[in-house]
């Protein structure tokens, strides 16, 4: 158990040293540039009656009524009476302004001159003294001298078609002759004679193409080529070589043939120039010879 001793008895609450509070920094907030502009239009009202009576419209959003409108549309004493004549007077209040413009180039100068023809084509015609002037043309004057020079249009003819004077045009209706006097009357046109030239050549190339289908139809048998004429050529020319070879040594053989072997010699080499002389003949005769694929 602790005990607690008091020394001084005249202790007293407010005799203790207070510490300073600590004080929080107020922040900045942020303020428009345009609150006292919106303060200004709320605080203006939308219509301002103005000493003369008139009514000033401005751009401000309050009304004292929105959408109805007021019970009663009142008068101002002035116009009780004849108000049917004047009635109210309305203005609106100006208050655009235009920022003012620096950047824009000053207005070109133009210089008119007199009321003489000029006869350049272009719309303007530049002068040569000074730099950017245009001279202007009269076109008043130009349209008067093409309306003078202007032959007069004739009338379109026409026939009254009822008695009440309804009247048509007398062109395409065959009563007048209207194109028998041209050059290409009752001459067929180019142009169809050109389509007909057309027709004729595809009608022959047709033809043309139809009898060689025909004919190498006729011609053709399956599983063979025809021979070009360089392998015909080629052949040909192997089979008079072969020949002369064979020939020469036929010619080179004993007149004697008392064995066996001189005699079957002598038959081979003499079938091999026969078959030799057909294939000759076959070659220089038939144009057309086909060849086996196997």
């Amino acid at each position: 158990m602790s005990l607690v001793f008091i020394t001084h008895h005249n202790e007293n609450i407010a005799d203790l040293e207070v510490k300073a509070e600590q004080v929080k920094p107020i922040l900045k907030m942020h303020i428009s540039k345009f609150k006292t502009a919106i303060s200004t239009e709320r605080k203006t009202p939308h219509i301002i009656d103005l000493p003369n009576g008139e009514k000033l419209i401005t751009s401000s959003k309050i009304s004292k009524h929105k959408t109805m409108g007021s019970v009663e549309s009142f008068l101002p004493e002035g116009c009780k009476k004849n108000h049917f004549r004047s009635g109210m007077k309305w203005r609106r209040l100006n208050e655009h302004t235009c920022p003012p413009c620096k950047l824009l180039p000053p207005v070109p100068k133009f210089l008119r001159c007199n009321n003489n023809i000029t006869d350049s084509t272009n719309e303007f015609n530049y002068i040569s003294s000074g730099r950017g002037v245009r001279e202007h043309k009269n076109f008043v004057a130009l349209n008067i001298e093409q309306i003078t020079n202007l032959k007069a249009k004739k009338p379109n003819l026409r026939y009254v078609d009822t008695a009440t004077g309804e009247s048509h045009c007398l062109l395409n209706t065959g009563l007048i002759p209207q194109y028998s006097c041209a050059k290409k009357f009752g001459k067929v046109p180019r142009y169809l004679h050109k389509h007909k030239q057309m027709l004729t050549e595809n009608r022959r190339l047709h033809d043309l193409e139809e009898e060689n289908k025909k004919r190498f139809l006729q011609n053709y048998i399956p599983g063979t080529r025809k021979m070009t004429e360089e392998e015909r050529n080629n052949v040909l020319k192997g089979l008079k070589e072969n020949y002369q070879t064979i020939n020469k040594t036929y010619q080179s053989l004993p007149l004697c043939t008392d064995t066996v072997a001189k005699t079957f010699r002598k038959t081979s080499l003499e079938n091999q120039l026969r078959q030799l002389e057909q294939d000759i003949y076959l070659m220089d005769l038939k144009k057309d010879i086909y060849i086996s694929h196997f």
